[in-house]
């Protein structure tokens, strides 16, 4: 008798760190960021064969996070300020849209199930809190109260 585990195949090895990932809509593919230290990248990496192919997104792209859909493909990116990036999927030759910024930090966005919100860490109230969206980054709201954590200096 076998075990499912027996069937299973390594698709990709990382030789980085890998900050964040999802999987395509319809699970042909794995998309993720890696990084070497220096800098970060996104990739889609196909199930089938393991080819990769890395995105066209601005440098230090991390932590993606895909649509339930598939369409949609929300991101960090940081340069002087961490801001919450979302890149078409459907039309890749469309340039990236910044979704939510601000001086302070956002990082690890997540689309709901349904694709209509968007949750984030922030430290736009001066500490790392939860914070929702909707999908087109209007209408945000802290949904946690953290006042014990701060983020070490």
């Amino acid at each position: 008798m076998h075990s499912q585990m027996e069937h299973r195949k390594t698709v990709i090895s990382f030789s980085n760190y890998v900050a964040g990932f999802g999987s395509t809509v319809d699970d042909s593919g794995l998309i993720f960021s890696q990084s070497d230290g220096a800098r970060n990248e996104v990739y889609e990496a196909a199930v089938a064969d393991g080819s990769l192919r890395r995105l066209t997104l601005p440098p230090n792209a991390t932590w993606p996070a895909v649509s339930s859909n598939g369409d949609k493909l929300a991101y960090s990116a940081s340069s002087d300020h961490i801001n919450i990036w979302r890149k078409d999927l459907v039309q890749p030759e469309l340039p990236p849209v910044k979704l939510i910024s601000s001086t302070p930090e956002q990082n690890q966005p997540q689309y709901s199930p349904d694709g209509k919100h968007l949750a984030f860490n922030s430290n736009r109230s001066g500490r790392w809190n939860l914070w929702i969206a909707d999908a087109d980054g209007k209408n945000l709201v802290p949904v946690s109260r953290l006042e014990t954590y701060d983020r070490p200096r």
